[in-house]
């Protein structure tokens, strides 16, 4: 009998080194952060780690092969036969071992939707090996990153745009306060010219508010009347809605708020815009009221972020299409919007909820599809009026003798600033430039008891005047005029010595009272 031995100890070390190394591989995968499918050469699953499960909610019992994978992670057809033709292309093109990235929207077994990036490696042996990798968070990061770089760009644009539409107001007011000053008081003429004024202020009040959009300009709140806000701006929505949406308004003279009145009228703007949006197809009703309201205790609970006490209360109403409960939970979040793309930017009811928390108030929804919404807010009352500010309003303008030196290198403006300041019997000298300015100034230290001064000039600006000036003669008092300026605002402008600052346009009254504070 002839016997064989042979030694299998390397042969089974060899294996028992492959199991190890399988084991660890084996941990490796489900430990993975990203989902990890493995498909045989006939398409169907072998193996789908737990990070996979994690983030589509979907097993092998689910999907047992890859062609139950697309109809549920692509449910839309012309979607999903773009995917496959790609595939296709690729397992045609790829290399064995190489990896491709791709990037596609997946529908979860939940119905969410997550934008994923894919890697796929085609085996030699026919199968393939594919990662998965949620880079949703990602893109919504790269989304507001770009849309700050949109509002930046905007800021920057609007800084321009402010400085120079300012000095145009600037004349526009400016002289249209002088005709009126010639005008027979009540007169047609004078009447049409305070409506030009008006309409001027007006446009003062948008710049202002474009430029604190940007981050660029403070709001000042003051007493107002919110009633005669909502009315002026529904009487502007009126103009610019279509006849298929009815506006109807109930509004209650509702007593005193401490307010910025164009924010407030950019609330208004903005849920009566959101209101439209929500009717444009079918048109319907837009109801606008406003009332006096006291919550007490039991009435708070339904508001918490308010305590008892008196309010105004503002509610917007429409018959559109309404909302599911889980888009109204969403609907003040920044960037959140259900607009198609290019339509909305997600910012403009994140902007409303920070204005009425800036005025101490709160706001809150009620919707539901097919039924359309409400829009409910609160503004705390305060106990005194807007009289006194009317009353000063009506106050005759201060006037004086004193002399002026007025530098400002537009002469349109130059000639405004001379003949308004004269009107209030002041003796003023005018320069267009402010290196003229200075010599005149150093022949004479003496001569004038103020200089008011643009900000934004050639060769000097005018706080680098202002400073010259002042070495000159520390005590002189000076008003500096700006229709925007990147570099200075009022604090910077008083650290240096200007007593007064004053943003373009300007109406009469403003520089009087300017004027006489500076030489106080």
């Amino acid at each position: 009998m002839t016997g064989c031995h042979l030694d299998i100890t390397p042969l089974k070390e060899v294996i028992q080194a492959l199991e190890a190394e399988k084991g660890n591989f084996q941990v490796l995968v489900d430990a993975s952060p990203l989902g990890i499918a493995l498909a045989g050469k006939d398409e169907r699953f072998r193996y789908l780690n737990p990070k996979f499960v994690e983030l589509f909610g979907y097993n092998l019992n689910h999907i047992p092969s890859q062609q139950d994978w697309l109809v549920k992670a692509y449910p839309d057809p012309k979607y999903r036969e773009e995917i496959i033709a790609m595939w296709k292309e690729a397992k045609r093109r790829d290399d064995p071992g190489v990896f491709r990235t791709r990037t596609f929207t997946v529908t979860c077994k939940d119905g969410t939707e997550k934008a994923v990036q894919i890697r796929a490696a085609f085996l030699a042996d026919g199968d393939h090996v594919v990662t998965y990798e949620d880079i949703s968070e990602q893109i919504h990061l790269e989304n507001k990153l770009r849309q700050a770089q949109k509002m930046e760009a905007i800021a920057t644009l609007a800084g321009g745009i402010a400085h120079d539409f300012n000095n145009i107001l600037s004349a526009v007011i400016g002289y249209a306060e002088l005709i009126r000053f010639d005008l027979p008081a009540g007169s047609k003429a004078s009447q049409n010219l305070t409506q030009v004024l008006t309409a001027g202020l007006r446009a003062k009040e948008l710049v202002k508010q474009i430029l604190t959009f940007s981050r660029q300009a403070d709001q000042d709140q003051i007493p107002i009347e919110p009633h005669l806000v909502v009315k002026e701006a529904l009487k502007l929505l009126r103009s610019t809605l279509p006849t298929t949406i009815e506006i109807h308004q109930d509004l209650t003279p509702s007593g005193t708020i401490l307010a910025d009145p164009t924010q407030i009228h950019q609330v208004i703007m903005n849920l009566c815009t959101n209101a439209y949006h929500a009717m444009r197809e079918k048109g319907g009703t837009l109801e606008v009221r406003m009332k006096p309201v006291a919550l007490d205790s039991s009435l708070k609970k339904a508001d918490s972020d308010l305590t008892a006490g008196k309010y105004v209360r503002l509610t917007v109403e429409d018959t559109g299409c309404g909302m599911p409960s889980e888009v109204a939970n969403r609907i003040f979040d920044p960037y959140f919007t259900t607009k198609s793309e290019g339509e909305g930017t997600g910012l403009g009811l994140a902007v409303v909820n920070g204005i009425i928390k800036n005025h101490h108030g709160t706001i809150t929804v009620s919707s539901e599809p097919g039924r359309g919404s409400v829009f409910t807010v609160y503004f705390p009352q305060i106990e005194h009026g807007a009289g006194a500010e009317r009353e000063s309003h009506e106050a005759p303008l201060p006037t004086g003798t004193e002399h002026i030196l007025f530098v400002d290198d537009e002469p349109t403006l130059a000639n405004l600033g001379k003949r308004m300041l004269e009107i209030l019997g002041y003796r003023v000298e005018v320069c267009t430039s402010a290196t003229d300015a200075l010599d005149l100034f150093r022949k004479k230290p003496e001569r004038f008891d103020l200089i008011i001064t643009d900000m934004t000039m050639p060769a000097m600006t005018g706080s680098e005047l202002a400073m010259a000036l002042l070495q000159v003669r520390p005590n002189i008092p000076i008003i500096l005029c700006t229709g925007f300026s990147y570099g200075m605002s009022e604090e910077k402008a008083k650290a240096i010595g200007i007593r007064e600052f004053i943003f373009k346009p300007f109406v009469q009254k403003d520089m009087a009272t300017a004027i006489r504070k500076a030489l106080i």
